[in-house]
């Protein structure tokens, strides 16, 4: 099995294939890396990030507020599952950059899917992403 990820940052002792899927470069060197694997392929699971996808942005954290905390506020609705109009800054940014992720996973799962390799993914129900992954 191989992991991949943007950053080692995340991973407990396991070995990462370094690779950030919005930067084209290391897509199509994670293209490759798959279409030489194909015939060793069985299985791919993603775990896209769902930061700007959740739902627990929805909910006010009164004690955070008090404290002086900026409390994350929604990026995604039902209604508008790619961005809330009218979205700034980090927010926007952020938003912007995680659409990219999951237009490339459903790429990614879409192509792998075509060799009959089982493609699995991890969604929250908490999140916003049915409506964002382009599939």
């Amino acid at each position: 099995s191989v992991a991949v990820d943007k950053t080692t940052q995340r991973s407990q002792g396991s070995k990462i294939f370094v690779c950030d899927v919005t930067n084209e470069g290391d897509l199509n060197m994670l293209k490759s890396f798959l279409s030489a694997e194909r015939d060793n392929l069985a299985w791919l699971h993603i775990a896209p990030a769902c930061g700007t996808a959740s739902r627990a942005r929805e909910k006010p954290n009164r004690t955070l507020e008090k404290a002086g905390y900026t409390v994350p506020k929604p990026c995604r609705s039902e209604q508008f599952p790619l961005g809330i109009p009218g979205l700034e800054g980090l927010d926007k940014a952020c938003t912007e950059a995680a659409n990219l992720l999951y237009k490339v996973t459903a790429v990614l799962v879409r192509e792998v899917s075509a060799w009959g390799v089982v493609c699995t993914m991890r969604i929250r129900q908490t999140a916003f992403l049915e409506g964002s992954l382009y599939c």
